[in-house]
């Protein structure tokens, strides 16, 4: 298998498991209570070498003010994540982000 046949099925798989999430949450009735966003993807190269993302997404979100919550816990993880990774892991900062405190 060729490395471009090898990108394709693995976002095909990919998919097969965002439609399993999809599923899931139909199955069990939970479409009006749950937040999920996903995108997986791979940086791919167009006939010009420009770089492109060839991505699979799904979604379910009540709304807009939704997504945007979820993009801003999105950017806090990520920045957080940053952080520490630039000081080392600081189990003070994890724990006062959750309301607890070891003093």
């Amino acid at each position: 298998m060729d490395f471009e046949e090898n990108k394709d099925l693995f976002l095909l798989e990919v998919q097969k498991l965002h439609f399993k999430l999809d599923t899931l949450i139909k199955e069990y009735g939970m479409e009006d209570i749950v937040v999920s966003v996903m995108m997986t993807g791979i940086v791919d190269f167009d006939e010009y070498n420009d770089p492109v993302m060839k991505a699979i997404y799904s979604y379910s979100l009540e709304s807009k003010e939704s997504l945007e919550e979820v993009v801003d816990f999105i950017v806090q993880s990520y920045e957080g994540r940053q952080k520490n990774n630039e000081k080392g892991y600081d189990l003070d900062d994890m724990l006062g982000e959750a309301g607890i405190s070891l003093n």
